[in-house]
């Protein structure tokens, strides 16, 4: 759900880029008709209850974690619910120029959490889906000039659209690349110090690439 802190700041946006990418590339291909229908007429005799296990293994890769559990039951064939824990650094190159510039520094975002209700358009959970989700950030920043440690929650409502893509037909390994678009606040007020406040992008958005396995009954 959602980045992370990395020890070299031109190579996470390397990553960062080709995360984004490969994920806007996958999306891109499930808009070939062709495709789509070939995907949602092999699935089409599937009216079974699932509960899948997802991880987004970038958290993995830079020393956090990400798991997600959707179920989706079949007496609601275009819905399905997911809920997930994560832990993470943020890196520091991707922070916005006005943190960066009032000395802000090394964002981490201890476990939280994030809750996703989607809709899935061809009601055989493959395909596209669309819903709304919300996180709830345990956030803890440093502010360089002071040394001060900063600890505040913040939430991000938001839309999300993505595409769950089945690669082999009799397994339930799956790819699921999805983006979405809300804005992030904080809870409360921060507190007072010599450090100015922590803040906020009118604008926030995610891409990310979640591997998953699915089982039916």
């Amino acid at each position: 759900m959602d980045f992370w802190r990395t020890n070299s700041t031109r190579a996470m946006h390397t990553v960062f880029f080709a995360r984004t990418l490969l994920s806007t590339a996958v999306l891109a291909l499930a808009l070939v008709p062709r495709a789509s229908s070939a995907q949602w007429t092999a699935a089409a005799p599937d009216p079974a209850s699932s509960l899948s296990l997802e991880l987004d293994p970038m958290p993995f890769a830079l020393g956090g974690y990400s798991f997600s559990v959707r179920y989706a039951d079949r007496h609601l064939t275009h819905w399905s619910a997911m809920a997930s824990v994560f832990s993470s650094d943020f890196p520091n190159g991707m922070l916005s120029s006005a943190n960066k510039e009032a000395g802000w520094n090394d964002l981490h975002f201890r476990p939280s959490h994030a809750l996703f209700v989607d809709y899935d358009f061809s009601g055989t959970g493959r395909g596209f889906f669309a819903g709304p989700s919300v996180f709830l950030y345990n956030n803890e920043v440093t502010h360089g000039p002071t040394g001060e440690l900063r600890t505040f929650t913040s939430i991000y409502p938001n839309v999300r659209l993505g595409y769950t893509w089945f690669p082999f037909k009799k397994a339930g390994l799956y790819l699921s690349p999805w983006v979405n678009l809300g804005r992030e606040t904080i809870l409360g007020d921060q507190a007072e110090s010599e450090a100015p406040d922590y803040v906020m992008a009118d604008i926030k958005y995610i891409a990310a690439l979640h591997m998953g396995y699915r089982c039916s009954f």
